[in-house]
């Protein structure tokens, strides 16, 4: 059976939104990646839901990416970020829906503000969460059509415990920085009656590793590659030593191609904003 692939993306707009790189970050990659999916839902989050201003110009500036068909939903900013979006949108509409969805968020307009975070280490990272999700989509929809997996992500992590989150995942591995694919209709056979309520903002994150076993065949990543916890003990947080931990995830070839798609996103990025 064939399944159609559903963007579903959290879009958080705070004041001056547009002065941050970040989004034009974001632009890139779901322009570059628009092709791969049959829908797109945009979940935009704004602390005002009058501020009409700033919705417009938000959907102005994805209308442009190239979605075949494009949804935009406004919705009040919480606390929750895009943790209520997952919860709402996907986890609450699972007997409706038969997609397989790729659920993102504007990752990294935070971390933007952040001291000590170098912006050439988060554009990796920023890189590496739609590249090693999309990139290997073909892979996704194998693991789902054949092995009826239940979730696909890039950056397939085992949790050592020092991760700052009230609630760790139940078995210690999560998908860091919460990109990932949902296989809807396995998700809702397997887990329909455990998938637990949301208690913060890194409740996306973990899910996966609330639910599947790693290494199980309910959850799969490219080649089945894992950040082992010992790197992530060595690098001691998620920004440092970036391309230490992606080169535990692909080959030596792989990766000259991810740079090169790191060095093709930083030239977007200075030809259109002020990186």
């Amino acid at each position: 059976m064939v399944h159609p692939k559903k963007l579903v993306f959290h879009f958080y707009a705070g004041e001056d939104w547009e002065k941050s790189p970040i989004y034009c970050l974001h632009k890139y990659f779901l322009t570059k990646y628009s092709g791969i999916f049959d829908s797109a839902e945009f979940y935009i989050a704004v602390n005002d839901l009058n501020d009409k201003a700033t919705i417009e110009s938000v959907e102005h500036f994805l209308i442009g990416c190239g979605f075949k068909d494009v949804r935009f939903f406004v919705q009040k900013n919480t606390w929750m970020c895009e943790a209520e979006t997952l919860k709402q949108h996907v986890i609450d509409n699972l007997k409706h829906e038969d997609s397989h969805i790729f659920f993102a968020h504007s990752k990294g307009v935070m971390d933007y503000q952040k001291k000590g975070v170098e912006k050439d280490t988060l554009l990796t990272w920023i890189t590496a969460l739609y590249y090693l999700n999309l990139e290997y989509s073909k892979e996704a929809e194998w693991a789902f059509l054949n092995a009826n997996a239940v979730f696909f992500g890039g950056l397939m992590e085992l949790y050592n415990g020092n991760h700052t989150q009230a609630h760790a995942p139940k078995n210690d591995w999560l998908y860091c920085g919460g990109f990932y694919w949902i296989n809807c209709p396995e998700l809702l056979s397997r887990f329909g009656e455990e998938i637990p309520y949301p208690y913060d903002r890194f409740y996306g994150e973990n899910l996966p590793g609330n639910l599947c076993k790693h290494y199980d065949y309910e959850a799969y990543s490219h080649n089945y590659m894992m950040i082992p916890s010992w790197e992530f003990d060595r690098v001691g947080s998620t920004y440092d030593s970036v391309y230490g931990r992606i080169k535990c995830l692909i080959e030596e070839e792989e990766m000259n191609k991810f740079n090169a798609e790191v060095e093709s996103a930083k030239r977007y990025l200075e030809t259109n904003t002020e990186w």
